[in-house]
């Protein structure tokens, strides 16, 4: 869930908008809570992690980096 509203907020910013139509906050407001409460369900222990399991992208982007 947070991943998803940090993605949606970066990409609003990326697009050129600053202030989310919803809140009337800066798009960066909204970013830097959520790192701030992934961060701090992590430091607890209690992070539910519900993202999928890892695929080959991170092993293909290595690969691909070390043939430059």
């Amino acid at each position: 869930v947070y991943l998803e509203a940090i993605k949606r907020h970066l990409l609003a910013l990326l697009d050129g908008e600053d202030i989310a139509q919803d809140s009337n906050i800066h798009h960066m407001s909204h970013i830097a809570a959520n790192v701030a409460i992934i961060a701090d369900c992590m430091g607890l222990g209690n992070l539910i992690d519900d993202r999928p399991q890892p695929g080959p992208a991170a092993k293909m982007l290595a690969e691909q980096d070390k043939s430059k």
